[in-house]
């Protein structure tokens, strides 16, 4: 008898282990689905076989200051100074979102300026620095990745003010090196400063913010008919039943703000001016969303 209710008291406790478990996990999804998105969240293209968890900020930061180290030694005659600092990562994934990593660890190059009349930037600083940097990360394990580099983003139709960006992997690390001339250049100008930054990032940090930013990002691309690899959203805010985010792309930033109606999130403003009211009725954005908004055909002298 004994042995029976023993097994009953052992059951129930069980059945309780149960029931806890299960009331635990639909209602911590219920506080996800309450306080998050309710657009579905996928995981980053070949996330399950590039991701590492344990990969932290440390490894990150030996690998930056190895690559560092490598062109330190070289004594490269024109470099000014190489400093390091906390970067940024900018990743196109594979289904062609843009993300942005922040307080990545990384490193700065400087030129020395250049006379006009010299080779272009490419070929005389990025391409030898280029070289270094592909070197050290092949033979640490990485590969190119094509899709995040380029032989040159031109930048507002100017042919000659262009980044050049070389982008590695391997499981669970991003690093990408980015040369980028501070003005545009061109035979008649009478100097260019130039620079080279390099940052490494985690797989974890990118699918964080691929998952909390791509359905906004779906959202500004409806509305606006922008292509998403060429900007990105970053430093989401939401606040009951609006949201702001950072806006950049190669160029420059700005925000852009969204709205929640039901339990949809709408586009409401690109940039930081203030919106034009006609614009906003138009497009039927609900009147407790409208303000501030400025009638730029009836300005209030």
């Amino acid at each position: 008898m004994k042995n029976n209710q023993g097994f009953s008291n052992i059951l129930l406790i069980v059945v309780f282990l149960v029931l806890f478990g299960v009331a635990g996990f639909f209602g911590y999804n219920y506080y996800l689905t309450s306080n998050s998105l309710p657009n579905d969240m996928p995981k980053l293209p070949e996330s399950d076989q590039l991701t590492n968890g344990d990969l932290s900020k440390e490894e990150t930061s030996k690998i930056v200051e190895s690559v560092k180290k490598e062109i330190e030694d070289k004594n490269l005659s024109r470099i000014k100074s190489i400093t390091s600092e906390n970067g940024t990562v900018w990743w196109i994934t594979e289904d062609g979102y843009s993300t942005l990593t922040e307080n990545d660890p990384s490193f700065m190059v400087k030129f020395d300026k250049r006379s006009s009349g010299s080779p272009s930037p490419k070929t005389a600083d990025f391409d030898e620095i280029n070289l270094i940097v592909k070197n050290k990360l092949l033979n640490q394990g990485f590969k190119l990745n094509e899709l995040n580099s380029n032989t040159g983003l031109e930048r507002a139709g100017n042919k000659g003010y262009i980044d050049f960006i070389q982008a590695f992997e391997k499981p669970g690390i991003k690093c990408v090196g980015k040369g980028s001339p501070d003005m545009p250049y061109f035979e008649t100008s009478d100097s260019i400063v130039t620079e080279y930054n390099f940052s490494c990032t985690t797989d974890e940090k990118i699918i964080q913010n691929y998952n909390a930013l791509k359905p906004f990002t779906d959202i500004y691309v409806n509305a606006q008919e922008a292509d998403r690899k060429t900007f990105v959203l970053y430093n989401l805010d939401i606040e009951d039943e609006k949201a702001l985010a950072s806006f950049r792309d190669r160029i420059g930033g700005s925000r852009v703000s969204f709205y929640k109606e039901g339990d949809t999130w709408k586009f409401l403003h690109p940039g930081q001016a203030v919106p034009d009211c006609a614009d906003l009725i138009k497009r039927g954005v609900p009147k407790k969303f409208q303000d501030p908004c400025i009638d730029y055909k009836n300005p209030i002298e």
